[in-house]
Parts: structure tokens; C-alpha cells; sequence
């Protein structure tokens, strides 16, 4: 099976579950290609050789007189041929709806040259599944289009606001959408998307890379980590909130940047917490896994962020769970199909610092049997969350989807 993976970019650090995805499918024998639109990180592409073709339309930055040289020059060749025409009135019509992005990457297409037809087109994030739909009507690329929905592009009120109607434009051409949690799935239905179109797919993650290994809390002393981008859906403030509410002997170390860095590096300063919360910012890959080895709970207290952002379901907590540190979360988004509360981990509501610290005291007061829960974890993402499972259940299922007339697959 030939299928093309579309991103807005590739590679993304915060984004690797994109990476995992396309290697699992190479592992489950499809015959994979990435097109990216723009430009990844830099420092993923320089230390990654990836086993596959990845083509890029554009750099992460593109200058306003650059866009209109390209848009120029596109305009003024595309009358000469069928293929262009049809890529110019698929540019106009996307700059009416509104899409200006997307006829740009038409012309930059366009300019490179159709890339041919595949299987199974699939798109990260609902905004690349719409401009994957007027990529395949300017006739530059072909294929049945698959749509994963991470989160933000179903959550976010502005982004909801602006793509609703391409969304529902999509569900009436009978394509695919795979969100990733069943929370997700039924937001695609209350707005008319057919069950039928809709298969929830687990981004999941590579067992081989978190090996199994609980580590009981030493006595009087219990390590808890945080991991991930400092921004209002991660519930951080409630982490640090908890803490005050702790005895000493519970320490919190917080790894990651982002726009509430220095809010949350004040509200340790006030609460007086300092000696007992470690905010080291970004931190590279190898120290987050060590510190992941060294951690008796991973906490991930995620909310609804005022704009309506919202998680998936987090792959740092699959990830915790498989290494065997037991994590506590929130009861949000699709964090409760992930994690069975007192089960295969700890669950509390959202925004609640006081159910928190309970749950961090009983722990410390060994109140649970921690191995036991550890070990449910573990099963649940060899079962649930397994990217080579994961992948072979998504091959499966794209094979089945006849790219003819675009039917759909049952749930």
C-alpha cells in the first residue's frame, strides 16, 4: 500500500507521535512518503536520517514579496496547460474560502510538479486534511484522504470557527477521519459526521523504547515529574498550587518552555515553594529520560484552556506508563480512555489542587499498591496505545477503504 503522510511541517520535537506513526506503517508494510508544507525543527532533521522520503513545498519563513513572486509566476503560467488551469481555479476558490495558506501551497505544488497518485492520502490535523482536499481538486495529488484530529483542530474556538464548514464540506465527500480519542469522535458527529466515516485511531507509542521498570519510593521521600509545554492546557498552576498544600519530603521537578514560564516561575516564588519545585525549562531528550528513570509519579493535571485548547490523549503519559512510573492526571478530554483511575493510575477533576494533593498524600502515605498499578499501566499500552498494533489495525483498515468511490469503514 502506497500512502502519502501530510503535515504542516516535519520533523516537530513536540510532535514526534507524527515520526513514530510514519515508522510503524513502514513495520506494518506500507510503502510511505511525507510531504511536508513547511520546514521542521532543525534540530530533529540534523540528528535524525529518516528511512524514507520526506519533500518539503516551503521554508518555516517565507517572506511577503517571496509569496507574491510565487503566486506571480504561477499565475502566469497555469493558463497554458489542462493541469494548471485546474490547480489556478482550485487556488481561486481556496483564497474565496477564505484559505489564502492553501493557495500558496498550490502554486508551490504546481510549480514542482503533480505527485502522483497513492492509496491513502493521510493528513495531520484537520486544517492539513482540508488543504489536502484542494490539493487533490487542483488535480496535484490523488488518493483517498484520511484525517487525523489531534486536539486543537476540533478544540479551539477560533480554529472551530474558521475551518466548521470545511470540516462539514469534507464529511460530505465520504472520506475517512481518524480521531484520536472517542471524545474527539463524537465531536466530528455532533457536527455531521457520519459514524460510519469515523475510526478512532491511537497515535500510540514503541514499547522497545520505555522498558519496563518499577521503582518503588523510598521511604520519606517521593519524586514527582512534570513534562511539557508551559501553556494553559497543561494545568501546570495546579501542580505548583498542589504542592504548597505538601510536606516537604515531596519534591516537583517541571521540565518544558513556553508562554507561562515566567508566570509559573512567580507563583513558585509566592507561594514559597521554591525548595520544594525545580522549574528547569527545556531541557534535551536524554536529561528528560533520565529524570523520567529517576521519578516516583508523573503528573499531568491538563484542563480546558480559556480559547477552548484541549489535549488528545498525551503521549507523555503513555509514556510514563510504560516505563512503569504510576502518573496522575486530570478526568479531561480523552485522558480517562488512557487511564483507569486507581487502576492503572490516578485521575482527579480538572482544576481541583486540593483533590491533587490528597491523592499525592495518600500515595506517600502508601495508601496503594503502586506496583500492581504500574504493572495495570503497562498492560493497558502493550494492549492499547502500541504503535506497531496501532499501525497494523490503520493498515487493516486503509486497505479496506476502496479508493474508487471513497467508502467508508465501520468504527
Amino acid at each position: 500500500m502506497r500512502i502519502l503522510v501530510v503535515a504542516p511541517r516535519f520533523p516537530v520535537l513536540s510532535e514526534t507521535f507524527v515520526i513514530e506513526q510514519v515508522k510503524a506503517l513502514i513495520a506494518a508494510g506500507a510503502d510511505v512518503e511525507v510531504l511536508s508544507f513547511a520546514a521542521g525543527d532543525s534540530e530533529v532533521t540534523n540528528c535524525v536520517r529518516f528511512q524514507f522520503d520526506v519533500r518539503t513545498l516551503r521554508p518555516l519563513t517565507l517572506s511577503t514579496l517571496d509569496k507574491v513572486k510565487v503566486l506571480t509566476a504561477f499565475a502566469l503560467r497555469a493558463p497554458f496547460s489542462g493541469l494548471g488551469r485546474r490547480s489556478f481555479m482550485s487556488a481561486v476558490r481556496s483564497v474565496c474560502s477564505g484559505l489564502p495558506g492553501t493557495a500558496l501551497n498550490i502554486a508551490l505544488m504546481f510549480d514542482r510538479g503533480s505527485l502522483g497518485s497513492y492509496d491513502v492520502i493521510l493528513a495531520h490535523f484537520g486544517q492539513t486534511g482540508v488543504a489536502v482536499h484542494h490539493l487533490r481538486r487542483a488535480g496535484l495529488l490523488s488518493g483517498a484522504l484520511a484525517i487525523v484530529f489531534h486536539g486543537f483542530d476540533v478544540t479551539i474556538h477560533t480554529v472551530i470557527q474558521k475551518y466548521l464548514r470545511h470540516y462539514r464540506q469534507l464529511f460530505e465527500h465520504g472520506d475517512l477521519f481518524l480521531p484520536v480519542s472517542n471524545v474527539f469522535g463524537d465531536r466530528l458527529q455532533s457536527w455531521g459526521c457520519s459514524s460510519q466515516q469515523i475510526y478512532v485511531g491511537r497515535m500510540g507509542i514503541n514499547l522497545d523504547d520505555f522498558p519496563f521498570e518499577f521503582r518503588p519510593p523510598a521511604p520519606g521521600r517521593l519524586r514527582l515529574l512534570f513534562v511539557g509545554r508551559l501553556t494553559e492546557k497543561k494545568g501546570t498552576e495546579f501542580a505548583i498550587r498542589a504542592m504548597a498544600m505538601l510536606p516537604a519530603s515531596i519534591h516537583l521537578t517541571i521540565v518544558g518552555g513556553g508562554d507561562l514560564e515566567v508566570s509559573l516561575r512567580l507563583m513558585i516564588e509566592e507561594l514559597a515553594v521554591g525548595e520544594r519545585v525545580s522549574l528547569l525549562g527545556k531541557q534535551p531528550h536524554a536529561e528528560v529520560s533520565r529524570l523520567l528513570r529517576e521519578a516516583d509519579l508523573f503528573l499531568l493535571p491538563s484542563i480546558v484552556a480559556e480559547n477552548g485548547d484541549m489535549e488528545g490523549v498525551p503521549v507523555a503519559l503513555m509514556e510514563a506508563m510504560a516505563s512503569g512510573v504510576v502518573t496522575i492526571s486530570t478526568r479531561h478530554s480523552g485522558i480517562p480512555e488512557l487511564i483507569d483511575d486507581r487502576y492503572s493510575g490516578f485521575l482527579v477533576d480538572e482544576k481541583d489542587s486540593l483533590a491533587l494533593a490528597a491523592v499525592i498524600r495518600d500515595i506517600a502515605d502508601s495508601a496503594y499498591d503502586l506496583a500492581a498499578i504500574a504493572r495495570n499501566a503497562r498492560r493497558k499500552i502493550e494492549v492499547a496505545f502500541n504503535s506497531t498494533r496501532e499501525a497494523n489495525a490503520l493498515v487493516a483498515t486503509l486497505a479496506g477503504y476502496n479508493t474508487s468511490d471513497h467508502a467508508v469503514i465501520r468504527k
